[in-house]
């Protein structure tokens, strides 16, 4: 019996033990997710504030940005086939996309940026002059406007109706009417083609002071919308070109962003952007602080990620190698 009573003792002590160890290990558990919460929301805070506070030269410097330029090109990393692989990823992707501009956008988006675009004074007269005073809009409107009086002499007939008032027999007629009016064509022809290399600039800048004019702004700016509109209902794929097009542009591409910018282009390129935006800092373009106010979201995002890095073998790595 006291045998026994021992055996239940002992079992009671070693039991409590791995009790204790048991909470023990759940509490770490527990306290380290909270120790990586509270690392990951101040984390947050620390690399937002690191960030804004950093100049594009600081953190690419423009020869550092030469060299990984040069590094890349020179890599089979910037190879065709590789290139030519992503361009063929994305252009399956975007053949089997069914849906429309718009459903893709969203309904409220989509609202939003039509009404932009008919808001948006898009008519700059400079543009409008330089874009309608090109050759082929001066032959359009001479081929209207010579395609319309032709039309409107076949119309009336002034020939048929003066030629039935002579007193000659039916066939008779019939030749005489055909022949004035193959006489006509020729001789009218001719005049209306000179009259109309002198006419096309007045009635090309009609058009342009009718589009350019204040009382008409508004059936333009209802045009372009429902322009926008009609090509944002149309499905992504039907805007990609066929297979034979597409590799055809895609070898142009290359040809123009690889081969055709050289060094000197590139080195052009990047001095042009350092120039505008080299000493510039994120808060200068968006106050991070604000953002991250108005949306919880985005804060709870990073924080969730950043705990994620924290957690994870690669995290615990990097942590290892500061302390």
């Amino acid at each position: 019996m006291k045998l026994l009573l021992f055996l239940c003792l002992l079992l009671g002590i070693v039991g409590f033990r791995q009790l204790r160890r048991s909470d023990y290990r759940y509490t770490r558990t527990w306290l380290d997710q909270q120790r990586v919460k509270a690392v990951g929301a101040s984390g947050v805070n620390n690399i937002l504030e690191w960030a804004v506070a950093q100049s594009v030269s600081e953190v690419a410097p423009r020869a550092s940005a030469d060299k990984v330029l040069l590094e890349v090109r020179s890599a089979e990393f910037w190879s065709y086939a590789n290139y030519s692989a992503l361009v063929d990823k994305v252009e399956a992707s975007l053949r089997q996309e069914k849906r429309s501009i718009k459903d893709v956008l969203g309904a409220n988006t989509t609202q939003s940026l039509l009404e932009i675009v008919e808001k948006a004074d898009v008519l700059d007269p400079q543009s409008v002059n330089a874009f309608l005073r090109q050759p082929a809009f001066e032959d359009l409107v001479g081929t209207v406007l010579y395609d319309a009086i032709f039309t409107f002499i076949e119309s009336v007939d002034l020939l048929g109706n003066a030629i039935n008032q002579l007193p000659v027999i039916g066939p008779m007629r019939m030749q005489i009417n055909n022949a004035l009016k193959k006489s006509l064509d020729l001789t009218l022809g001719r005049q209306i083609k000179q009259f109309l290399v002198q006419y096309n600039r007045l009635a090309l800048q009609k058009v342009i002071d009718y589009a350019l004019s204040k009382e008409n702004r508004s059936k333009f700016a209802v045009a372009n919308r429902s322009l926008v509109a009609s090509l944002l209902s149309r499905p992504v794929s039907s805007y990609i070109p066929s297979t034979e097009a597409v590799g055809k542009l895609k070898l142009r591409a290359w040809k123009a962003l690889v081969e055709g910018l050289g060094q000197s282009e590139t080195a052009s390129i990047l001095d042009q952007f350092y120039k505008a935006v080299g000493d510039d800092k994120i808060s200068d373009f968006v106050s991070v602080d604000a953002l991250l106010e108005v949306s919880p979201t985005l804060r709870e995002l990073l924080e969730t990620n950043l705990e994620r890095l924290i957690s994870s073998e690669q995290g615990r790595a990097l942590i290892a190698r500061f302390a």
